[in-house]
């Protein structure tokens, strides 16, 4: 759960869902492929909105809410460090293995839908390096380095 505070703090706190709206969501019916692929579509879209939205189902999650039914499992990085130079990307790998595990239940993990995640992956590292490291560029240089190797990697042979 630390983990997701920390990402909440670097893309802004996620607006709280109100009651009603909760409650609305748990009584409705399960939610259909097609409802549930536009869900995921937002959140692993790239930028803020996407990245709130995460934090915030993950947090419902994490309270026992999981109306959508997603894989919240992750193995961060892989057999890559979660941590390279000292660059916390635990974040941005659970976000990543997120994407990657849920279009593959949903027997939908097609080239856009790949390409979309793995540039979300590289946005929420970057925000790592933008974040933590602000006005300090060689750390920040190395940073985003780090990053876009993490994200070659993906793009050429990430199928988790």
């Amino acid at each position: 759960m630390a983990l997701a505070g920390a990402l909440a703090s670097s893309v802004s706190a996620p607006a709280a869902a109100s009651p009603a709206a909760t409650q609305s969501l748990e009584t409705q019916a399960e939610p259909t492929k097609a409802q549930r692929l536009a869900r995921l579509a937002r959140l692993t879209a790239v930028g803020n909105a996407g990245a709130q939205l995460w934090v915030s189902e993950l947090t419902d999650a994490h309270q026992g809410r999981n109306y959508w039914r997603w894989n919240w499992t992750t193995d961060y990085c892989s057999s890559s460090p979660d941590k390279p130079g000292g660059f916390n990307f635990e974040l941005a790998c659970w976000r990543h293995d997120f994407g990657y595990r849920n279009y593959k239940s949903l027997r939908s993990f097609s080239s856009p839908n790949k390409e979309r995640v793995d540039k979300a992956f590289l946005y929420d590292m970057e925000r790592v390096c933008n974040r933590a490291y602000g006005f300090l560029e060689v750390q920040r240089a190395t940073c985003r380095r780090i990053a876009k190797q993490y994200y070659n990697a993906v793009r050429l042979a990430g199928i988790l």
